[in-house]
């Protein structure tokens, strides 16, 4: 039913080439019934954020042509968590840990995770 260009997934040539030459990846169109479940859990995701109550972290790249950034800025519009960060990364596409600016998302990520551990009693 549906198939994802590959070129969207990084803007790094040799990310996109190593995605493509992985036997793990698969490369078919997923099935109508895949479609719809897939359909109905992102709806019941966006019916219940206001219940989600911990803390959470979205990250998404503003270029993104497999995923919608405004899915995830919808998300974090209405999520029922007091704790909520977003970070949308101008110029890069899906997998954000696979772009050339990963070692600044990466700081990101642990400066958040950081942020979030519980102080040392005795450091």
């Amino acid at each position: 039913m549906l198939g994802l260009d590959a070129n969207g997934v990084s803007r790094d040539p040799k990310v996109v080439s190593d995605y493509l030459a992985d036997p793990l990846v698969y490369t078919g169109k997923i099935s109508a019934r895949l479609a719809k479940e897939m359909f109905e859990a992102m709806h019941r995701v966006q019916a219940e954020a206001r219940t989600i109550r911990v803390p959470m972290l979205i990250l998404h790249g503003a270029e993104d042509s497999l995923a919608a950034p405004e899915g995830s800025q919808y998300l974090y519009d209405h999520l029922g968590s007091p704790d909520k960060q977003i970070k949308i990364y101008p110029h890069l596409f899906h997998e954000i840990f696979n772009e050339p600016e990963r070692e600044a998302v990466l700081a990101d990520v642990t400066g958040w995770i950081d942020a979030h551990l519980p102080k040392a009693a005795n450091p």
